[in-house]
């Protein structure tokens, strides 16, 4: 048996060629796995303590009866109420009861959280004025066995003079549709602000210096609805202290890892003092994973710093000076 030569590999003349065969076979090391104890410590606290019950909610419970029995009678549909609004500063536990509640009362097969929230647009295709409407068109089917509410917490650009008016316009037929119009209950949750100057003035009462239920639906509407009992308006306060230390404590106790920088009482007292469950976690959560332990001054702005509202910091653009 005769073997045949081996051929002999020719040398590339063109080196660059041979730098770019190299450079594209370079191996490329697989991505480590994160384990589930790192998932779990990366989920931001307001997420991780999200109450999922009516119980755990950090909130006074004859609040919790007022907003109940509104939503026992949506639920039954021995209310004509179309829209309720439940307003108040930031962080005082309106969306978190509404969710709860709405998980209890309005369980259904189209959805397991009982609700269906309306999330402003970035789409640069399709303006806000024109998504609301068409998410709002879309929930008039939502009766019968997929009974559900509607929850709006997230606003379109109402700083918008034309967003505005097509918002009310929006909610207005909603609102005054017949009666044999089965319609699913809507509710609002609005976050009031008033801006202050720097020396305390107020400006216009205007919803380019005050952004309440009168500023965002108009007074027209607002009154003829509230009248009629075609909309209910049930207003939260800041959470007191005693609902605050019950929740941080149970927070401080689940967090072993937290530093003794956070369990100070000069950091816990400022906690107490803000009323607003959002930004506490927050803050804690920023105080426990500082190494050094964060300066005070920078965490707690004024009251009035803190409230502003989601549509406010989406569209700051739309603000014009008082």
């Amino acid at each position: 048996m005769v073997r045949r030569p081996r051929k002999t590999a020719h040398v590339l003349e063109d080196e660059s060629l041979s730098e770019e065969i190299d450079e594209v076979s370079v191996e490329i090391p697989e991505p480590k796995k994160e384990s589930k104890k790192r998932r779990h410590e990366e989920i931001p606290w307001v997420t991780k303590y999200e109450p999922s019950t009516v119980l755990e909610v950090s909130i006074n419970p004859r609040k919790v009866k007022e907003v109940r029995e509104i939503f026992g009678k949506l639920s039954d549909k021995s209310s004509n109420c179309r829209l309720l609004v439940l307003s108040g500063p930031s962080g005082c536990s309106k969306s978190t009861l509404a969710k709860c509640l709405a998980k209890e009362y309005f369980p259904s097969d189209g959805t397991a959280h009982g609700y269906v929230e309306y999330l402003d647009s970035s789409l640069t295709d399709v303006n806000q004025a024109q998504h609301f409407r068409e998410f709002m068109d879309g929930c008039r089917y939502l009766v019968g066995s997929n009974r559900t509410v509607v929850l709006i917490e997230d606003l379109p650009n109402v700083f918008h003079e034309d967003t505005l008016y097509s918002f009310r316009d929006c909610l207005r037929s909603w609102i005054f549709s017949a009666n044999e119009i089965e319609l699913p209950p809507v509710v609002l949750c609005l976050t009031e602000i008033e801006i202050v100057g720097d020396h305390g003035q107020r400006g216009f009462y205007n919803i380019e210096n005050c952004l309440t239920v009168e500023t965002v639906l108009g007074r027209d509407l607002s009154n003829a609805g509230c009248s009629s009992g075609l909309i209910r308006r049930v207003k939260f306060l800041p959470v007191a202290k005693t609902y605050i230390k019950k929740l941080l404590q149970r927070i401080l106790s689940a967090e072993k890892g937290l530093l003794q920088t956070a369990k100070s009482p000069e950091v816990l007292n400022q906690l107490y003092e803000s009323g607003d469950i959002r930004s506490l976690i927050s803050n804690l959560e920023f105080i426990s994973r500082s190494s050094h332990g964060p300066g005070l001054s920078g965490l707690f702005p004024r009251a009035a710093n803190l409230s502003l509202s989601r549509c406010w910091k989406s569209h700051p653009f739309e603000l014009k000076d008082p």
